[in-house]
């Protein structure tokens, strides 16, 4: 749960040039303030985000990955690109998922893919 509530996070701050609040947490999350004051809570006291008060209104504060945050959210990509690459094999064999192969390797990092996938499903990498 913490790695899907810290890539909203690091999300906004690439998007937006600036770190969310709790509020935008929240509402991107379709859970309650209360509840994403709650998850925010946890995070800070696993030393994964830190909060820095806003300028313009004291009561308001913005959330900012701190380092941990970060090398936790690389590895879970990791993680998981290293699962859905590892499961593209077996789905290129499959005519249904083929189409669905394609799009995904499209999106992913230029990492090749295994020799044996059909070459229409192979991702050209340069």
């Amino acid at each position: 749960m913490e790695c899907l509530s810290l890539a909203p996070i690091e999300r906004a701050e690439e998007e937006r040039g600036r770190p969310p609040g709790v509020r935008e947490l929240a509402g991107g999350a379709g859970v309650s303030q209360s509840a994403a004051s709650r998850l925010v809570a946890r995070l800070e006291g696993r030393g994964l985000l830190g909060r820095l008060t806003c300028r313009d209104d004291l009561r308001r504060a913005h959330l900012r990955l701190r380092s941990a945050g970060r090398e936790l959210l690389e590895s879970a990509r990791a993680v998981h690109d290293a699962a859905v690459r590892d499961a593209m094999p077996f789905a290129a064999r499959h005519s249904e998922f083929r189409q669905l192969v394609h799009h995904i390797t499209a999106e992913m990092s230029p990492v090749p893919l295994p020799n044996h996938l059909p070459d229409g499903n192979r991702r050209q990498t340069s």
